[in-house]
């Protein structure tokens, strides 16, 4: 993780402005690690997929991912 910028260091011009963000990463990085599920989906899409060696996981997490932004 690289160290933060110093505020009162930020450069902006006129039509710009600085604002300090708050974040604790930490909490995210504690729960972090993996957890199995089971899940049942249709036939013919599991074997379009298996085709195409699309991975489950990985596409379960971008979807839950973009859904969770909402």
């Amino acid at each position: 993780m690289p160290k933060s910028s110093e505020i009162s260091e930020m450069k902006t011009d006129d039509n710009s402005f600085a604002n300090l963000v708050y974040s604790n990463v930490n909490k995210y990085r504690e729960k972090n690690n993996a957890v199995k599920k089971t899940l049942t989906i249709p036939q013919c899409l599991n074997e379009e997929a298996e085709k195409r060696h699309i991975n489950f996981s990985s596409i379960l997490k971008e979807a839950l991912i973009e859904e969770l932004k909402n």
